[in-house]
């Protein structure tokens, strides 16, 4: 059984590497090795929900962990959230429950925007302290405690995320649903599944890690 062939989960992680040139693999600790490894790690961790846990992600530098979080920032933006609205557009022109149809597309219009202001936030805030934590103390910018309050609260949650897959599910399950109203929901439960992930590294790992380097040092 190939992985990438069987489980679609897999194949969106393996892709960003893929993809991934190889100076930009040149730039992380123990490339390409680790950066492969984690792969793996993350491959498995999207498949074998019952075993994730922030204990298989703890051993990856800082900067292996921001690696990934923003390659699937861009995988959010340039792929997986346009695939979704082009499903909302043909679910719509279809005519098909129009109402739901309303609904899902207002929802997950309130959901991009705050969720691409999130991602800003985390690129300019707390990706950025995580690599200040890898320089030279002498360097190292000082963090104080408004920005430590600032960026490394906890991940915010979606709430819109569960309407739309509770919306999702009930189109997919009319029985006149087109095949775009089966792909949206699919698309929409890949969704949750990468968020729950990226949620996991950033909050249980990135934030943890950073929070006992500054507590160390403030010792």
């Amino acid at each position: 059984m190939r992985l990438e062939r069987d489980f679609p989960q897999v194949r969106r992680i393996q892709q960003r590497y893929l993809a991934a040139s190889a100076n930009a693999s040149k730039n992380l600790p123990g490339c390409p090795t680790a950066q492969w490894k984690l792969v793996e790690d993350l491959s498995y961790a999207m498949i074998d929900l019952p075993r994730r846990n922030a204990e298989m992600f703890k051993h990856y530098s800082l900067p292996l962990l921001v690696e990934f979080l923003l390659r699937s920032h861009a995988y959010y933006r340039e792929s997986l959230l346009p695939s979704i609205e082009q499903d909302i557009r043909q679910v719509l022109s279809s005519g098909i429950s129009p109402s739901i149809s309303l609904s899902i597309a207002g929802v997950f219009a309130t959901f991009r925007c705050e969720f691409l202001q999130h991602l800003e936030w985390e690129e300019e805030g707390l990706l950025k302290i995580a690599l200040d934590m890898t320089s030279n103390k002498k360097n190292r910018p000082q963090l104080t405690k408004k920005v430590q309050e600032d960026f490394l609260r906890k991940h915010p949650q979606h709430p819109e995320l569960e309407q739309l897959l509770a919306l999702g599910d009930l189109l997919a399950k009319k029985d006149d649903a087109s095949f775009a109203a089966r792909l949206l929901h699919t698309r929409l439960q890949a969704l949750v599944e990468e968020l729950q992930l990226h949620a996991l590294i950033e909050e249980d790992v990135l934030m943890e890690r950073i929070r006992e380097i500054i507590q160390t040092e403030a010792n």
